[in-house]
């Protein structure tokens, strides 16, 4: 595979600043950034020690499964947020956690939550954390919705590894070439993520139904958050409009042509079945798996 292809996933920023008030979490406005360290919380956030901590299970273990592009970058926020130094985001070329644990600059025993972009069951080949209790979640996103914030992405974050050559191209040359080049981004994405194994809605709804502690579709990412926090006992809620990771370019499905709209339609057919099911079902939050 050339280093030039678009292909697998697109790499997201790592979100925006936090305030901290009154022991509450307030999420501001999106930051816009095209570099990585500018674009995350503070140092402050992401390596503090809650107080709560003390009262947390540590056999147990958070894994979000970020899907990219789906509005998962708050979700990390508030992970982040209440777990501080105890949660990490195992990103393989940015930050590999399992790299981490294996040179000892990582304890896991110390590890509480983490998140990755990587398909469902990652946490199984990093080192250490066999045995814990693993509570998954993970939000899903209407698939146009999340195909045009892809290539918006793309085309405006110099430091994403397609960008200088995706920079000029308009939106139908992008998801032409994506789709002859088989994308795996682009094409039911959303289901292999979730399910960690094929493309299909059934093979993602298997293992969200029978492994999965949390997940909703997008449009339900409110509900999840209040739920998930009262199930875990999260001490730092959040208030505010949960818009993390926007780009400032905007294009929309209204900018393809027919042809390249049908074809993506088609090449994501599982990820709609899914998210049309998520969003018909509302927020899920299993608390029977909390103890199990």
């Amino acid at each position: 595979m050339g280093a030039n292809r678009l292909s697998w996933f697109a790499w997201p920023l790592l979100g925006r600043p936090g305030i901290l008030h009154h022991q509450r979490v307030i999420l501001s406005e999106p930051q816009r950034s095209d570099t990585y360290s500018e674009n995350r919380l503070d140092d402050e956030i992401r390596s503090a020690e809650p107080d709560w901590i003390t009262e947390v299970d540590r056999g147990r273990l958070i894994v979000f499964t970020h899907v990219p592009k789906t509005g998962g970058t708050t979700l990390k926020q508030i992970l982040t947020i209440n777990y501080g130094r105890h949660f990490a985001d195992h990103h393989p070329r940015i930050q590999n956690l399992k790299t981490q644990i294996e040179q000892g600059s990582r304890d896991p025993s110390e590890l509480l939550a983490m998140s990755s972009h990587l398909p469902y069951g990652i946490h199984r080949d990093i080192p250490g954390l066999e045995g814990r209790q693993v509570l998954p979640m993970t939000v899903v996103r209407e698939p146009k919705g999340r195909l045009i914030s892809y290539f918006n992405f793309v085309t405006t974050f110099k430091r994403h590894r397609l960008y200088q050559e995706a920079k000029d191209m308009d939106i139908n040359e992008f998801f032409e070439k994506a789709i002859a080049e088989g994308a795996a981004e682009i094409s039911n994405g959303q289901c292999r993520v979730v399910g960690g194994k094929g493309r299909t809605f059934d093979a993602a709804r298997e293992v969200l139904e029978g492994e999965y502690f949390a997940y909703s579709a997008l449009e339900h990412l409110n509900e999840l958050v209040e739920e998930i926090g009262v199930a875990l006992s999260w001490p730092e809620p959040v208030q505010g409009e949960r818009k993390a990771n926007q780009s400032p370019r905007k294009r929309t499905w209204d900018d393809l042509e027919p042809n390249v709209a049908a074809l993506l339609e088609e090449s994501n057919a599982e990820d709609l079945a899914l998210h049309e099911y998520l969003v018909t079902q509302g927020p899920v939050v299993r608390t029977e798996k909390i103890n199990a």
